[in-house]
């Protein structure tokens, strides 16, 4: 089921073009403010918490976790990937993945990561790293000549 008035029900229907990182029959991953690396993972359907997912949904989610993180770090060199889902704004199951990387200052990591997508949002940037996502997600990781850290502008 899919909620009119809900913005990532929107999001998970209208996701068939460049932002799209993965996509199975419960769960869609995409491109998130268009920041680099930044990935959101919802439900197809309108579910609004994970209290409420199938056996099968849950089973999928853990496995999404382990492997979109993987993918996030092996693409852009992050020392960690961060998920959070506060699910104040959007009552939809869903998860936000970021990478932070070993020279994030201080000040910025944690919840305070969050607080600079305006500043980190690169469309260009975000559109190239969603790609190689997406590649490596779908077992077709080839970058020719070029080792993903340094496409991604990491030593």
């Amino acid at each position: 089921m899919v909620k009119s008035d809900c913005g990532l029900c929107a999001i998970a229907k209208e996701a068939d073009n460049d932002k799209l990182v993965y996509r199975d029959e419960h769960w869609i991953a995409t491109n998130a403010a268009d920041v680099p690396g930044w990935v959101m993972l919802n439900t197809l359907s309108h579910i609004e918490g994970p209290w409420s997912l199938s056996p099968e949904q849950a089973e999928g989610l853990g496995q999404l976790q382990q492997k979109l993180s993987a993918i996030i770090r092996k693409v852009t060199g992050a020392e960690l990937v961060y998920l959070m889902s506060f699910g104040e704004t959007s009552k939809h199951c869903h998860l936000l993945f970021m990478p932070r990387f070993d020279d994030t200052p201080e000040e910025s990591r944690g919840l305070a990561l969050l607080t600079k997508a305006a500043e980190l949002a690169n469309p260009e940037d975000a559109l190239r790293i969603t790609t190689l996502l997406r590649a490596e997600a779908m077992g077709k990781f080839v970058l020719a000549g070029q080792d993903a850290r340094s496409f991604y502008g990491r030593p």
